[in-house]
């Protein structure tokens, strides 16, 4: 099973419509758990917001399994990879 968290909701349709279209694929071949986390106020710190966040995210996380975060400053895969990795 795959547990996607998602910090904040998404607005723009495109991006919607790419989910659901990946979403649709994936789940041919395994289950998918969405869950959705609402992010935090801005606050003056952004330490704690993220400490904040990141509290969220292991509270929805299943300790049974792997934890994997994506961010901008990440490594780079191609899909290829990203399969791979998983």
């Amino acid at each position: 099973m795959i547990r996607i968290i998602f910090l904040g909701k998404t607005k723009e349709h495109y991006v919607k419509d790419g989910i659901e279209d990946y979403l649709n694929r994936l789940k041919k071949f395994v289950r998918v758990e969405i869950i959705e986390i609402a992010d935090e106020k801005i606050l003056k710190e952004t330490h704690a917001i993220k400490e904040k966040e990141a509290e969220k995210i292991l509270k929805a996380w299943n300790e049974k399994g792997h934890l994997v975060s994506m961010d901008e400053k990440g490594k780079e895969m191609t899909s290829i990879e990203f399969a791979e990795f998983m």
